[in-house]
């Protein structure tokens, strides 16, 4: 900790995922910098602090720090409102709390700090009592906060280093039970915890807008993998499908980057089949019906997934002209013990058979469960009676 000499005066402050809760303050009187430090440390924050607006953004490009004081000199010094400017973009726009400390009560130097998207302020001769109402407030969203920023640099950082992989699991017919395709599946290979699922952090690359960068690795190494085994001489009589997000479907470069992955790889188009959600369709159906409809001129098979689940409707169906429409799990799931779910699945199949598409059950675990869709009509299952999701090296 760095405190201009200020020693930690309480219990550490720690965050939801158990580690310090980090605060920087940036202020260029070095008296003023030793009682916010120190204000904060009673509270049990690990404090940094600079006399400068340059050495704060160094510090905020190498480190998260949920809780950020500002101080606002006299009008002549522009530090402070230097610094806000900075933060504006990489900081606050990730939430973190920026309070700023105004070295005087002036009305309009507030309110300019305030519309560069100060969150609060404090005025200094009233420090004590003010920061301590502040922090009141705010302690436990920036315990929140720290936790998360924290994880969302770590996935950040897992990006980088290449630690996601996937694995593929078989789809097949349910007549007869030869393998149609995969599904590929994402894994992050964590240096310290190892394999998590996408249930441990796809909701956290969603909330950051970070499951756009993460789609587009996920197509590169699927693409990748067709590639490798068609070099390897294996039979290339299947698909893999892959997810993709609401967020990656509306990046303006999605269908351009789709396409130039084809071509540089070489691959038959049909091979990669592009699986959206129903609420992926919901937000501007008109932009995303225009893009899956360019994919598919290209050549690149669409599918439907978990249908049933978001905003059901059969314009939708009608309109994006998707080869496939996979029957979600829940359905799948409840086969056994509710005719109403057998009813709705049968209404499914029919549905998407009219429309010209192919069925597949995400989920099947049973025999019965298999027996029940095929007797049904439904095309292709998916799930642990026919295989649990396996490496690259075993999916061939």
């Amino acid at each position: 900790m760095d405190t201009d000499g200020v020693q930690l005066e309480g219990p550490a402050l720690l965050a939801d995922d158990g580690q310090a809760v980090d605060a920087l303050v940036m202020d260029p009187e070095a008296g003023t910098r030793r009682l916010l430090a120190r204000a904060l440390a009673s509270r049990g924050f690990a404090v940094t602090v600079t006399a400068s607006a340059e050495e704060a953004r160094r510090l905020l490009r190498g480190k998260t720090f949920p809780l950020v004081l500002v101080g606002w000199g006299d009008p002549g010094d522009p530090s402070g409102e230097a610094l806000c400017r900075a933060l504006r973009g990489p900081l606050v726009s990730r939430e973190a709390v920026v309070i700023m400390v105004a070295h005087r009560n002036d009305g309009a130097e507030i309110q300019r700090a305030l519309d560069l998207g100060v969150d609060d302020y404090i005025v200094l001769p009233s420090l004590g009592h003010q920061l301590e109402t502040r922090l009141r407030v705010i302690t436990r969203r920036v315990q929140r906060l720290a936790s998360r920023l924290r994880s969302e640099d770590a996935l950040r950082t897992a990006l980088d280093r290449d630690e996601f992989r996937l694995v593929y699991q078989p789809i097949v017919a349910l007549s007869g039970g030869k393998r149609v395709g995969y599904e590929a599946l994402v894994r992050w290979q964590h240096p310290t915890r190892g394999e998590l699922s996408p249930a441990e952090f796809l909701p956290l690359c969603e909330a950051s807008g970070l499951v756009v960068p993460l789609g587009t690795r996920v197509l590169e190494l699927a693409v990748r993998q067709l590639s490798t085994w068609q070099r390897l001489g294996h039979p290339m009589d299947f698909f893999v499908a892959v997810n993709v997000s609401a967020l990656q479907l509306a990046a303006p470069d999605f269908v351009q980057n789709v396409l130039e992955l084809g071509r540089a790889s070489g691959l038959r188009p049909r091979q990669l089949k592009l699986e959206v959600t129903e609420t992926s369709l919901v937000s501007d159906p008109e932009e995303a019906a225009g893009k899956l409809a360019r994919l598919r001129v290209a050549g690149f098979s669409l599918g439907i997934d978990d249908f049933g689940t978001g905003y059901s409707s059969l314009s939708y169906l009608h309109r994006f002209k998707a080869d496939t429409l996979k029957i979600d799990r829940s359905f799948v799931g409840a086969l056994e013990a509710d005719e109403g779910a057998v009813s709705i699945v049968r209404a499914i199949i029919a549905v998407g058979h009219s429309l010209g598409m192919k069925l597949v059950a995400e989920g099947v675990e049973t025999v019965p469960q298999r027996d029940t869709l095929q007797r049904l009509g439904c095309d292709y299952g998916q799930g642990y009676l026919f295989s649990r999701p396996v490496s690259p090296s075993r999916a061939p």
